[in-house]
Parts: C-alpha cells; structure tokens; sequence
C-alpha cells in the first residue's frame, strides 16, 4: 500500500509541473504590440522549466528508489507528499507572479493608449 501510495503521489506532482510550465506559457500570449516581457518573466521562463524537469526527474527517481527495495524499513508517503509539494509552492508561487507581471503591464499601457 505504501509504495502505491508513493506512485499516486508521483503522478499528481507530475501533473502539477506540467500544469505550473503550462501556466507559465500563458504569460507569452499576453503581449500588446512590440513590448517586452519584464525581466523577472524573462528569468522565469528560462528557469522553470529546466526547475520543474528536475524536481520531476528527481522524484521519479526517489519513487523508483522506494517502489524497488525492500519493505524492510518503510518510508512514510506523508514525508514524500510533504516534500513535493513544499518544493511545488517554492516553483508556483514565483511562476505566479511571472505570469501576471505581463499581465499588470499590458494593462497599464492599455489605459496610456
């Protein structure tokens, strides 16, 4: 039951990168005319991606590592599920704000037009 427990775990924090690099395109639709994204936008979208790839790879490895020993000395799915998605906030939460940057700034120029 614990390594399936590990196993589902792994495939909502898979799910939850793709989502969190897919939000992150969005802030490339935003542009209005020849603007440039903001700078922090620019470092998000070269980071994350290569970020959440590794958090991805890190924990599928680590899953793998569980779902292949021995049941001998069980390792909780709580301490897996608390780090994934403790390392998934420190990834989302700067996204989030990469994501509306563009956003806020598209609309300022809106209302000078």
């Amino acid at each position: 039951m614990n390594k399936m427990i590990h196993a589902v775990i792994l495939a909502f924090f898979g799910v939850a990168c793709w989502f969190t690099w897919g939000t992150l395109q969005l802030s490339t639709k935003v542009m209005i005319g020849e603007r440039q994204l903001p700078a922090f936008t620019r470092l998000c979208l070269g980071l994350v991606p290569i970020l959440v790839i590794g958090l991805a790879l890190l924990a599928t490895v680590y899953c793998v590592w569980v779902l292949i020993r021995k049941a001998d000395n069980r390792n909780s799915w709580v301490s897996f599920l608390a780090t994934t998605m403790a390392a998934l906030v420190f990834v989302t939460l700067p996204t989030m704000v990469a994501v509306v940057l563009p956003l806020v700034d598209a609309v300022n120029h809106l209302a000078v037009k």
